[in-house]
């Protein structure tokens, strides 16, 4: 069997926020004593028990308790646990590998796979740590697993996704300032980039206002408009799209959120026509070998047909 590796990275943005002082803050429900200036990744620990203490203190406020207990059941349907899926990492980031796998006597027959994992910044102080987690967290625990393998694999859906979808880079930024507002309440100063979000009224931080906040891409806005357009799509189905100063930056490729989704989206297409360009060789191959009792003309008219599928989805990748 012959299995075709697809290592998808979320392309993340994740708030710093420094705590005033020597790093210790008045809270309501941390240790006064916690210092969140210290490192997260304590060496005399370890990494899980350095891990615990980061989850312990997610697990103290009510938003914390419930994504815990969501991710807690989702690392169990992968057959791991929680502390299985988390690893230090040079960077945050959620990695969901699609797992493509098929005979080489029998490459229609596809069976695909997804696993995710969880990379927790080594660098990080506890406040950060705690936080970043928690953002990691909520795209592991809410997002869908999508398949850029399937034809409706468009641009235009991936930037939506990544964005204002369920568990999408929106979500996972509110996860992170209610975290924030629960565990230190009205002493802490808000990270500023909370505070843009913040509804004085409900008390409640608005989704409505991060979905249009994380469109604005400043001096880049031609560029995200002319790459999109070069796919064929139509713009004006990003409703949000703005040129108003970006504020929110993917810490992956330091753009605005938008172009960074179209970098994503145009990475992991280069490597799924090369998969498939495979895929149709060992397809022809395989026909070429059919012995003359099988209906070879049927299976290079399905070939030719899914060739045609492949030259138009993929002929910017090859």
């Amino acid at each position: 069997m012959l299995i075709g590796k697809l290592s998808i990275i979320l392309i993340l943005f994740c708030i710093y926020q420094g705590m005033p002082g020597q790093g210790f803050a008045r809270v309501l429900f941390v240790d006064e004593n916690t210092d969140f200036s210290s490192p997260w990744l304590d060496h005399q620990l370890g990494p899980e028990e350095s891990f615990k203490k980061v989850l312990r203190i997610i697990n103290r406020s009510q938003e914390g308790r419930e994504l815990l207990q969501k991710a807690h059941k989702k690392a169990y349907q992968q057959g791991e646990t929680l502390l299985d899926i988390i690893k230090v990492g040079e960077i945050s980031v959620s990695d969901t590998t699609l797992l493509r796998k098929f005979y080489p006597q029998n490459p229609e027959q596809i069976i695909y796979e997804t696993k995710s994992k969880i990379f927790l910044n080594k660098e990080l102080n506890l406040m950060d740590g705690v936080l970043d987690l928690a953002h990691e967290l909520t795209h592991f625990t809410h997002r869908t697993a999508f398949n850029p393998y399937l034809k409706n694999f468009n641009l235009i859906d991936f930037i939506k996704s990544t964005i204002e979808g369920t568990g999408g880079e929106v979500d996972a930024f509110l996860t992170e300032c209610r975290i924030l507002k629960e565990l230190f309440g009205s002493t802490n100063k808000y990270n500023g980039n909370c505070k843009k979000l913040l509804d004085p009224v409900k008390g409640d931080f608005s989704r409505e206002k991060g979905v249009e906040l994380f469109y604005q891409v400043g001096e880049y806005y031609k560029a995200t408009v002319k790459t999109i357009n070069l796919y064929g799509e139509n713009v004006n189905l990003l409703g949000n799209l703005n040129s108003h100063d970006a504020i929110y930056i993917s810490s992956a490729y330091g753009l605005p959120y938008p172009l960074a989704a179209v970098k994503e989206f145009v990475s992991i297409m280069d490597r799924v026509c090369v998969n498939d360009q495979k895929r149709l060789s060992l397809m022809k191959k395989k026909s070429a070998r059919m012995p003359a009792s099988v209906d070879r003309e049927y299976h290079l008219q399905k070939i030719d047909k899914e060739y045609q599928g492949f030259k138009q989805r993929c002929h910017k990748h090859i």
